[in-house]
């Protein structure tokens, strides 16, 4: 349930930063003789021309875009070959699934591409893949001396190398500038000894008595192993068909000897045996914190920093320390570096390797990513070179471009057992103990990791199958079908794919190809779904500039009697009707729902909510249930969203209060309206006068802190939560594998409408919607492909199906629980459109001050007239913006942002 859930969170707020955005300027450059420029450019989607050499390229589907620019120009440079995407979840079922090779996942990419992105290192690799050792040699522009330290090494097995990294990512120590101030410590500088680090976690640690309050140091996730090698030298030799253990080295001993005393000696480091744990292993979620306390110092890589900078954090790195100039100790990771590898099954090795070396001469993505990077070049390029020609470097200070520098030239490979690990991390962690004999321990580690080694060689070695890949997807398509481009811009593309290859067999005549929408660059509309015949979307399209891109759909529901307006819930129907005409055919319903205690209802003695019931029964059972105390044992009747104007909008639509004035052109907003104040007045209540309401203070200025989310959800797991808002997400229970899970649900909640007043019952939130392209050439195929997939409720990957007979289906009964069936469908039935829906346009950023306006009633004392009043000055001034600069534009959201900030200088959106 909560994995869901975080990701519709997630959605919702790249959606507001694709709003946000800018487009970002291409900066990466081919080095001089690599590949030629062109001035005209294949799409790399077109069939291929007689006499061009197809090879496939296996990504992941996040990743397809970045590498869009980059087959244009190298199929520029090279007209005699063709690349096309293989889809990395579509080969293996999903993502996760490329780090268990135990199910063969790297067998299943060898036979699917020529060629492989991936993050993965395996000993199967050698088996499955061309060493590309001759190659190499045999380049007249790529030379190994370009390659920055350990970058070679990293794919080197048994002698060959199976793999070229593109990009790097190295491990390096972050720390918390403001706490080197607070302390009067200098910062840490590129080329400081380990005696200096030791010196500098001693200065940050502080104490109260014996205990620790904050901490000098901390390895953040638990694993040393990499920060153990870095010390004294490799753990684990990694080189012939099976590893071997250095545990009883004396080097590696000291090492591991030395890690141990930062926490049991110098108590510089929270124990990681301490540390908070989930599912059994050493997990800091935070890794600037450990149990609630500070750490000045934590391992993560740079690629972090532009997440972590969202917590407020005045953040610097430095590489690990050196005992000499010349020691490699900065560990090179395999998260974010993206090495390439040739299937040794691949008949077109040649033409692969062009496609290979030409991305070993591109940069590493950020020139072409816009939200992934937050702020951030992805990863280094691999060679140096690249990094230079790319200006890689020129994306960071001058002090963290330094560190960067002397990372990747002091930098090594740290190998991790695939045999015996966990007689590996027992010793080490053992030593973490009290009176632990460390020596003892890692004697019997190592004996025992060899006995796992010498029962690893006595198995029967497992049979490498003959390799051959796949013809490209091209191959697939007749060629009597049409062709139809289906941009998934609103839901799991996955999902897509696997109903796309039914409906092909089904319908020859046409042939889906399922692509995502371009996350970089331009993030409107256009610039997300592209060329496409027709696409999904996540909300219904209001703006004129984007109707105008869009068919009336009216034409065909009138002709098509297979097909009726009836099979829809109307109020998400109407969502999608403009002047009198559906543009879209809606595709899921994000419906609001309350979810109750049954438990905490019977204690109180209150009944449990029915459809129909009234706002006073609804405060009634809060009363009720609530109860004083301390904020983390408290039991409370309401637990609204995180953000509160979400609730907000929903009880001032349920009593019938107008959000926007529309009498007066452009509308504006009536936040001074004395309806306006009665409900919010209603809503505040809930905290200020009742004290039934739990209350999360996001503001709508600077990043977001995602605890809130934690908070919320450790009310509603340790059973203090009477009733909470939920959307279907904290309904349908949905497996790591994908399945429903419906027999998992917490039999003691219950699901109910929103409580009815004056204008009806719940409200729809809104729900996306199938849109087919005023340019396609392929609009009955197009209305056959929507059709199919609004008539079944596998295409919704989260939230509820608009289709009456979709939600009626058993597969989506299993999802749902069938004794919620019929309350979902009542719902629906008697729900209508959220009046709030004004906030797709771009009146609707008056919403904004709102947030401020909450936080003015809850802290600041003022009275709901005063903060609305400011709110509505605030809105003013925003709407005479868009008036004097005319933005007609309704997706150039860059200048409504810039309106919101004139009307309030501290609003920030915060990506």
């Amino acid at each position: 349930m909560m994995k869901q859930s975080i990701f519709k969170i997630l959605l919702g707020i790249m959606m507001l930063a694709f709003m946000a955005a800018c487009t970002a300027e291409e900066t990466a450059e081919n080095v001089a003789g690599e590949a030629e420029q062109a001035s005209s450019v294949s799409s790399g989607s077109e069939e291929a021309s007689e006499g061009q050499t197809v090879i496939s390229f296996a990504v992941s589907s996040w990743e397809k875009s970045l590498y869009e620019n980059k087959v244009e120009q190298f199929e520029a440079a090279n007209p005699n070959i063709k690349v096309e995407f293989v889809v990395l979840e579509d080969v293996l079922g999903s993502y996760d699934a490329l780090y268990n090779d135990t199910d063969g996942s790297m067998l299943k990419l060898a036979q699917a591409a020529d060629v492989i992105e991936t993050d993965v290192i395996s000993d199967s690799f050698s088996d499955l893949f061309i060493d590309l050792n001759p190659f190499l040699d045999q380049a007249s522009t790529i030379q190994r001396d370009d390659f920055y330290e350990g970058a070679l090494d990293l794919y080197a097995i048994y002698g060959g190398m199976y793999g070229i990294p593109s990009t790097l990512s190295h491990t390096m120590i972050v720390y918390n500038k403001d706490l080197f101030d607070a302390a009067g410590v200098e910062y840490p500088q590129p080329g400081w000894t380990w005696d200096d680090f030791l010196a500098t976690a001693q200065a940050l640690t502080e104490k109260s008595g014996s205990e620790v309050t904050q901490y000098g140091f901390s390895m953040s996730y638990g694993n040393p192993l990499s920060f153990i090698s870095a010390k004294g030298g490799q753990i684990i030799n990694s080189g012939g068909p099976l590893p071997s253990a250095n545990l009883t080295d004396p080097a590696v001993a000291d090492a591991i000897k030395w890690v141990v005393s930062l926490a049991t000696e110098y108590e510089v480091m929270p124990n990681p045996n301490d540390q908070n744990s989930e599912e059994g292993e050493s997990f800091d979620y935070e890794p600037h914190k450990s149990n609630g306390k500070d750490v000045a110092m934590f391992l993560d890589s740079v690629e972090s920093l532009g997440w972590l900078s969202q917590e407020n954090l005045n953040l610097g790195v430095v590489p690990f320390p050196v005992s000499a100039e010349n020691d490699q100790t900065s560990p090179i990771t395999t998260y974010t570096s993206k090495a390439l590898a040739i299937s040794k099954g691949s008949a077109k090795a040649d033409a692969a390797w062009k496609w290979v070396s030409f991305l070993l001469s591109q940069g590493s993505g950020q020139e072409d990513d816009g939200f992934f990077s937050t702020g951030f070049p992805l990863s280094l390029p691999s060679r140096r070179s690249v990094a230079e020609s790319t200006g890689f470097f020129n994306d960071f200070d001058a002090e963290t471009a330094e560190a960067i520098k002397y990372a990747a030239d002091h930098s090594f490979v740290p190998f991790y057992p695939n045999i015996g690990d966990s007689e590996i991390y027992t010793a080490i962690f053992g030593g973490f103990n009290d009176g632990a004999d460390i020596d003892q321990l890692l004697a019997d580690g190592q004996k025992e990791f060899d006995e796992a080694v010498s029962e690893k060689a006595n198995e029967e070695p497992t049979p490498v199958p003959e390799i051959s890949v796949a013809e490209p997807p091209s191959s697939q398509i007749s060629e009597d079908a049409q062709v139809i481009n289906f941009t998934s811009a609103g839901s799991d593309p996955f999902a897509f794919r696997e109903l796309a290859k039914a409906f092909n067999e089904a319908n020859p005549e046409y042939f889906v190809k399922i692509d995502e929408p371009n996350f970089t660059g331009d993030f409107s509309m256009e610039g997300m779904v592209g060329d496409a015949d027709c696409f999904d979307w996540w909300s219904p399209i209001t703006a004129q500039d984007e109707l105008d891109r869009v068919l009336s759909l009216q034409p065909f529901f009138d002709a098509d009697p297979d097909f009726a307006e009836g099979d829809l819930f109307q109020g998400a129907l109407d969502q999608h009707r403009q002047n009198g005409q559906i543009m879209g055919v809606p595709s899921s319903v994000d419906l609001r729902l309350l979810s109750y205690s049954k438990k905490l209802h019977d204690d109180a003695g209150v009944p449990y909510p029915q459809p129909g019931w009234t706002l006073d029964d609804f405060l009634d059972n809060a009363v009720a249930i609530a109860t004083d105390g301390p904020e983390d044992t408290r039991t409370y009747g309401y637990v609204p969203a995180v953000w509160s104007t979400q609730d907000l909008f929903t009880f001032l639509d349920i009593q019938g209060v107008e959000f926007v004035d529309e009498t007066v052109d452009p509308p504006r907003a009536n936040f001074d309206s004395p309806e306006f104040a009665a409900g919010v007045r209603w809503y505040t209540d809930l905290v200020t006068q009742h004290n039934v309401s739990a209350r999360f203070n996001v503001s709508n200025s600077g990043p977001i802190d995602f605890n809130v989310f934690d908070d919320r959800q450790d009310i509603i797991d340790s059973g203090r939560a009477g009733m909470w808002v939920d959307d279907e997400g904290g309904i349908i229970m949905i497996g790591d594998d994908g399945s429903a899970e419906a027999e998992e649900r917490d039999s003691d909640v219950g699901i109910v409408p929103f409580p009815a007043g004056p204008s009806g019952a719940s409200t729809l939130g809104n729900s996306g919607g199938y849109y087919i392209s005023v340019e396609t050439q392929s609009r009955q195929g197009c209305w056959e492909w929507i059709k199919y997939l609004s008539g079944t409720e596998a295409s919704v990957s989260f939230g509820i199906p608009a289709n009456v007979n979709a939600v009626n289906s058993p597969e989506f009964a299993q999802k749902m629980g069938a004794e919620n069936i019929e309350t979902i469908v009542d719902t629906l039935q008697n729900a209508q459109s959220n009046t709030s829906g004004l906030g797709d346009s771009w009146i609707g950023g008056s919403f904004e001050f709102l947030v401020t306006a909450l936080n003015e009633i809850y802290d600041d004392g003022l009275t709901v007239e005063e903060a609305l009043q400011g709110a509505q000055d605030k809105a003013d001034v925003y709407r005479q913006c868009v008036i004097d600069n005319d933005i007609t534009d309704e997706s150039d959201w860059e200048q409504f942002t810039n309106c919101l900030k004139e009307a309030d200088p501290n609003y920030d959106p915060g990506f």
